[in-house]
């Protein structure tokens, strides 16, 4: 259903990757981003629709991060938020060991390659297990003396991408463990999460801890205390039904100015549902809105909004929630879909039924006048619904045959 849509944004990213073979840290012709790059790999090797070009267009980011990771200093086995920086950022190194784990069971049969990876995630992960915070979290940037340093919900969380991907979970890792009990130590009163120590609720940091705290398997996605938070996202949508975008700066040490990192609610939310196994009409109005602000060249504006001069980052995020819908809802989607047409079929059929017996009984029985004042007796907003479902329900009837055959995430039967 989405595959247009993603090969679309893949284009767009494959045709503003830079020289160096990076992607753009936040819009076109900016320097590359080692944490931008490494979404770009991580959605490219998690889609379900790829072709050759885009494996090799994932080879070249791979040969980019494995070119930015920091050598030396006290940094050494990490990734910088921009190429040619030399501090560590802790999403950029989580997303890169998570992206680079996956391409090593995919480009497995490149022998050199992969040892290249296997080297480089573990030297990320000695990074990552030596800064992690005797609260259980990490800092944006943890080599920085000061505000750097703080735990934080954005940095654990996106770490935490890092370990799971690479397969430790909450019972098999104890690193895992530690941050997924600081995590906990931000839920609020009304069951949602802050950023860090504290903060306020907020649906995006939210949405990010129930991500972690179900892909970590600390819990089930049924469970009370995961459920609870999901109630309060849904319940603090804004008034047009979605989530509003917040940002969350950070001072370096010894900088007189500021680095800001946005949010991108919508993103986060339709991923928390997705893991949640919650194809709700929450879930669908969220990827409709993502295929709805989809520009024509295949990006998306951070909030889809042409004003925000950010494009790059905010179309992986958008990519990546789009096929976590694809990847986590195989098994809802095809039945949902077919539930709907067989509601339209039923009503369809109903309402030609209708009309043939006014025109085929006799007069005295049921005459065509008395369907007419009964239609005119209907409400106005009611007969555009009936008739909009005549319409629809034509057109489902006409291509329902055709959609039940080539759903990509039609369960194949069993040979």
């Amino acid at each position: 259903m989405n595959q247009k849509i993603i090969l679309d944004g893949f284009k767009y990213l494959n045709s503003i990757q830079n020289v160096d073979k990076g992607i753009p840290a936040t819009k076109e012709g900016d320097s590359s981003g080692c944490w931008t790059s490494a979404e770009t790999l991580e959605t490219i090797l998690l889609s379900p629709y790829n072709d050759y070009k885009y494996f090799l267009f994932a080879k070249d980011i791979i040969k980019f991060l494995l070119n930015t990771q920091i050598d030396k200093t006290i940094d050494k086995g990490s990734w910088p938020l921009l190429k040619g920086r030399d501090r560590g950022s802790a999403m950029a190194t989580g997303h890169a060991v998570s992206a680079l784990s996956l391409a090593n069971d995919i480009f497995k049969d490149d022998v050199q390659l992969s040892q290249k990876i296997s080297s480089s995630i573990n030297d990320a992960l000695i990074w990552l297990n030596n800064t992690q915070n005797k609260d259980g979290g990490w800092g944006v940037e943890p080599s920085d003396s000061g505000n750097g340093n703080l735990s934080r919900v954005i940095s654990t969380v996106y770490v935490l991408r890092g370990y799971i991907t690479h397969g430790f979970n909450y019972d098999n890792n104890k690193t895992v463990r530690s941050a997924i009990n600081y995590i906990k130590t931000l839920k609020k009163d009304d069951a949602g999460f802050s950023g860090g120590i504290g903060g306020e609720s907020d649906p995006c940091y939210t949405a990010r801890a129930i991500i972690a705290l179900v892909k970590t398997k600390a819990y089930s996605p049924q469970n009370k205390y995961i459920k609870e938070s999901i109630s309060y996202i849904i319940k603090n949508k804004n008034n047009k039904g979605i989530w509003n975008l917040d940002t969350e700066p950070y001072i370096p040490d010894n900088s007189s100015g500021q680095v800001v990192y946005n949010s991108n609610t919508v993103a986060d939310v339709l991923e928390a549902l997705s893991v949640t196994g919650r194809y709700n009409k929450n879930a669908r109005k969220l990827e409709s809105w993502f295929m709805k602000t989809q520009e024509h060249d295949g990006k998306w504006y951070l909030g889809a909004n042409k004003r925000s001069h950010v494009s790059t980052w905010s179309t992986n995020e958008a990519l990546y929630s789009l096929i976590c819908t694809e990847l986590y809802f195989t098994n809802v989607k095809y039945p949902y879909i077919m539930k709907l047409i067989a509601w339209y079929k039923k009503a369809l059929i109903s309402l030609l039924i209708l009309l043939f017996i006014s025109l085929v009984l006799p007069v005295n029985i049921i005459s065509l006048s008395w369907i007419i004042n009964l239609w005119d007796k209907i409400p106005e907003n009611w007969q555009n619904i009936i008739l909009g479902t005549i319409i629809f329900g034509t057109i489902v009837n006409l291509f329902s045959a055709y959609i039940t055959k080539y759903m990509p995430w039609k369960k194949k039967e069993k040979v």
